[in-house]
């Protein structure tokens, strides 16, 4: 990362990120060649030495059939804010990001400790839906998957600096004074200064 004043590494931020995003971009490993990215709604939760993602799919087609060839994928997150009518602080845009690697594996319905229920209450919950807000007609042919990511393969960054959950949202800058003076990021490139 060139920018390591933008990186966000702790635990409570980025998932403060993923609480503002809608879709999780799964790239899978096609042996074709070519890398195949799908967007899907998503739950998540904290793993504690990981972060838990939970996806649904029906039983077959072409995202299910790579997964099950290379379980390895990369997972991103994102949201961006144009500022081009109202810059600010030198910037024109803003934005706040996720990428996660690990891997993915089917939850089987009736074990694991009630996995299979935590995490369909997962992504209603992140999808701002109600515990039977779900299509019961639906559930026979979905399936449910869990991506563990290990957190040292979680990577948030940030246009603008971000050092505590009040910093996430983004500014309402038309509301704000025009300023063209640079964020202070002093503090973050020294946090950061040993990855450079």
């Amino acid at each position: 990362m060139l920018h390591y004043e933008r990186m966000v590494l702790e635990k409570d931020l980025i998932l403060g990120i993923l609480d503002m995003c809608d879709v999780l971009f799964l790239g899978l490993n096609d042996p074709e060649g070519w890398p195949y990215v799908v967007p899907l709604n998503f739950g998540y939760e904290d793993a504690g030495d990981s972060l838990r993602l939970f996806v649904h799919s029906h039983h077959e087609g072409k995202k299910v059939d790579l997964w099950r060839r290379d379980d390895r994928c990369c997972c991103s997150f994102g949201r961006f804010l144009n500022l081009a009518s109202h810059p600010y602080k030198g910037h024109l845009h803003d934005f706040r990001s996720v990428i996660a690697r690990g891997r993915i594996r089917m939850i089987d319905r009736g074990s694991e400790g009630g996995l299979h229920g935590r995490a369909i209450q997962a992504m209603l919950r992140h999808n701002g839906r109600g515990p039977a807000q779900f299509n019961p007609q639906r559930v026979p042919l979905m399936d449910v998957y869990e991506i563990t990511c290990p957190w040292d393969q979680v990577t948030g960054k940030t246009e603008w600096p971000v050092r505590s959950r009040a910093d996430l949202p983004f500014a309402d800058v038309a509301s704000l004074p025009e300023d063209d003076t640079p964020f202070d990021v002093s503090d973050l490139e020294e946090k950061y200064r040993y990855l450079k």
